[in-house]
This record gives structure tokens, C-alpha cells and sequence, in this order.
């Protein structure tokens, strides 16, 4: 996504990365008013709030709750064409495991269609509310206090949510409790997205470790669109709730959870072995490093 630039003090580069990301945002949102996929707006989005609970400690809970309300209603007013997208892409992967029981997929995928063209319909209205949040964040970054070079309190962000998300992996593999696997899911993907800011102090090892957490989110992902499939089957209103083969979705739908947890187990274990305390020892270690590096091979820029 991005990623802080060396010549810059720690607290000055994290605010020209979160005013950067929300132009950017802002210009995409226009974009999509007029016909683009606002898929990266998503993204991007998602990234503006991992980036914001680095930034957490450092500017209070005051601020931050100001600037994650806007951008979670930003956020908010895009998902539901998401939702629909989910719900499509979910099915597509269900049928790649199916052996030839075509009356069940060709339901599910007339539903899907029909779910994603009724989220369709309120997507403009969604994209004029986005754009509103998204101001009312850009006015609030310039009174952020942030300190130019202590990187305890980014170091600190970093480390909560790397904490969380361990505790809730752990919890949720634990219970099966696929609440707090979802919840397990945010912070996977704000430590990775912490990860992508800080990539340039290790750059080769970074970009690894980030792939693998992509693997892991994305298994986190297509676990929770897989609650979301079921519970639209529950759902009589819903276009799933009235296909014909409904206990036999259902029982496709455990089948391929079986094997996303198993997948979610192996990389969990291996992601978030270490504690949390020791991640931001080494994180600090190798930012520190990078900062002389970067402070060396840039003569007269003041340090």
C-alpha cells in the first residue's frame, strides 16, 4: 500500500502518509461516482485505520475515536455493495469443491447475482456520505499531536494490535467461536498493514512476512463470508433463504470450514508465535538502524 520515507522525523512521515492516503482516497471516491471499481477505496480505507491505531497512543483516544467514527462511516457506507461482491465470490469458491452437484451451485449463483444487484442500488447514496466522512478526517490530521522522532508511542500502537489479534486467534481456534475470529481478522489486518508502513527498515524480510499475513487474512476473510452465506440462508427474505437446497448449502458450507480452519490454525501458529512485548523490542531495534542508515546517506538534511 505505503510506507514511511527515511528523510522524514517518525511523527512528520506518519502524518504526510495518513494526509497522502486521504487525497488519495478522496480522488478515488470521485473516481468511483463516475463508474470505477471502488475496491481499492476499500482498501485503502482499511489501511487509514490500521494507520490510525499506530498513530493511537500517540494522539489520545479523543482524537482517534473522532477520526476512526468518520472513517468507519465511510467505511460503512461502501460495504454493502462489498457484502454483495462477498456473497458472489464466496459461492464461486464453494462451487470449486463441489463434485458435480450443479443444481445446488446454479442456485446458489442466481441468488448471489440477485443479492449483488440489490446492494447495487444504493451505491451512489453510499459514495456521497463516503466523501463527506473522509473531509471531516482531512480537517482533523493537522491538529494531531504527534511527536517528531519518540517512536515508543507508534511502537506501542504496533504492539496492541499485534496483541490483540494473537489473543483472538488463539481464543477463537480455541472455542470455535467465529466472532472472535473475525475479530481475530481486524487485527491481522491492521499488523499487516503496521508492517507495510514500516516495511522499508527491513525491506526483503518485511515484504515476506506480509505475504504470508495476506494468506492468513484472506483464510480469516473467507471464513467470515462463509458465516455471512449462512446466515443469508437462514434469512426467508434473503434471495439464499429461498433456494430449494438449502441443508445441502449448508452442509457444503461446514466442509469447506473444516478445511479454512485447519489452513488459519498453521499460519496463526506461525505468525503470532512470538510475544507481543518482543516484536516491538525488534521493531524498535531495526527502525532505530534504518534511521541512521537513512541519516547518513543523506547529508545536510536536518536530523
Amino acid at each position: 500500500m505505503a510506507s514511511i520515507e527515511g528523510h522524514l522525523p517518525a511523527g512528520e512521515a506518519l502524518r504526510r502518509l495518513a494526509r497522502n492516503q486521504l487525497t488519495q482516497v478522496a480522488r478515488e471516491l470521485a473516481a468511483a461516482d463516475k463508474g470505477a471499481n471502488a475496491h481499492p477505496t476499500r482498501k485503502r480505507l482499511k489501511f487509514l485505520r490500521s494507520l490510525i491505531r499506530l498513530l493511537r497512543p500517540a494522539i489520545g483516544e479523543e482524537a482517534f475515536q473522532a477520526a476512526n467514527g468518520h472513517l468507519r462511516g465511510a467505511a460503512m457506507q461502501l460495504a454493502l455493495k462489498r457484502h454483495g461482491e462477498a456473497m458472489v465470490e464466496a459461492v464461486d469458491k464453494l462451487r470449486k469443491q463441489t463434485d458435480g452437484e450443479t443444481q445446488l451451485i446454479s442456485e446458489l449463483e442466481a441468488a448471489a447475482v440477485e443479492h449483488a444487484s440489490q446492494a447495487e442500488e444504493t451505491h451512489a447514496e453510499g459514495l456521497a456520505a463516503a466523501r463527506r466522512e473522509i473531509e471531516a478526517v482531512r480537517a482533523l490530521v493537522g491538529d494531531w499531536l504527534l511527536p517528531r522522532r519518540e517512536r515508543a508511542f507508534f511502537l506501542e500502537g504496533a504492539r496492541n494490535c499485534y496483541a490483540r489479534g494473537r489473543s483472538n486467534l488463539r481464543r477463537g481456534l480455541a472455542t470455535g467461536k467465529v466472532q472472535t475470529l473475525h475479530e481475530a481478522r481486524k487485527s491481522v489486518i491492521h499488523h499487516l498493514h503496521h508492517l507495510e508502513i514500516l516495511e522499508p527498515i527491513w525491506p526483503r524480510m518485511i515484504k515476506v512476512w506480509c505475504d504470508e499475513l495476506g494468506r492468513l487474512r484472506e483464510s480469516l476473510g473467507d471464513l467470515n463470508d462463509l458465516e455471512e452465506l449462512e446466515a443469508q440462508l437462514s434469512n426467508p427474505q434473503s434471495a439464499f433463504g429461498k433456494i430449494e437446497s438449502n441443508e445441502a448449502a449448508r452442509q457444503l458450507i461446514a466442509a469447506r470450514r473444516l478445511r479454512l480452519t485447519d489452513r488459519i490454525r498453521k499460519r496463526g501458529e506461525q505468525l503470532f508465535a512470538e510475544r507481543p512485548g518482543s516484536l516491538a523490542r525488534r521493531l524498535d531495534e531495526l527502525w532505530s538502524s534504518w534511521e541512521k542508515r537513512e541519516a547518513e546517506n543523506a547529508p545536510g538534511i536536518e536530523q
